[in-house]
């Protein structure tokens, strides 16, 4: 269980990684040509913020936020408020949007956010693969530990609690 559940964690990260991967090198490319260079500068400051580190929040404190931004951006007028407000709060983008309001009012904004997502959704998929895999080396490491064969023969007291406590 301690090995498999890591595994399966990156067998998802990396199928989640490879469908956001190609999502990316199909919209990134039609995306620039339409994009003028301010709003260029727009999604890369989006991006940028969509990557700094985040602290995690539960599924209800997601909702509140979802809420408050759809409102917010719909105050500004600004149109798929719903589909703009989940991919924001997902990419833990909730807080004083106003830098960002000039590229949510275009015209292409909908997809805009997608495509950053897309590219959020490769980044923090490769740190859930670097947990799972420093996760696993731990176990790893306790059971080489803990099965580690002694040639002498003799008999030896152990703590099986050590082994235990460094994963």
């Amino acid at each position: 269980h301690e090995i498999n559940t890591p595994l399966g964690a990156i067998y998802a990260s990396i199928g989640n990684i490879s469908q956001a991967l190609e999502m990316s090198l199909e919209h990134l490319p039609r995306l620039f040509q339409i994009l003028s260079p301010e709003r260029q500068a727009d999604f890369f400051a989006l991006l940028h913020a969509a990557l700094q580190p985040k602290t995690s929040i539960s599924s209800r404190e997601s909702r509140a936020l979802r809420r408050e931004l759809q409102a917010t951006l719909a105050s500004h007028s600004i149109p798929h408020a719903e589909a703009l407000a989940k991919h924001l709060v997902n990419m833990g983008i909730y807080q004083d949007i106003t830098l960002h309001l000039p590229l949510l009012r275009d015209e292409h904004s909908l997809d805009i956010l997608q495509t950053v997502h897309y590219l959020f959704m490769q980044k923090n998929n490769s740190t859930n693969i670097k947990q799972a895999v420093e996760r696993v080396s731990k176990v790893v490491f306790a059971l080489k530990n803990y099965v580690h064969y002694d040639h002498s023969g003799e008999k030896t007291l152990a703590t099986i609690t050590e082994g235990i406590d460094i994963v």
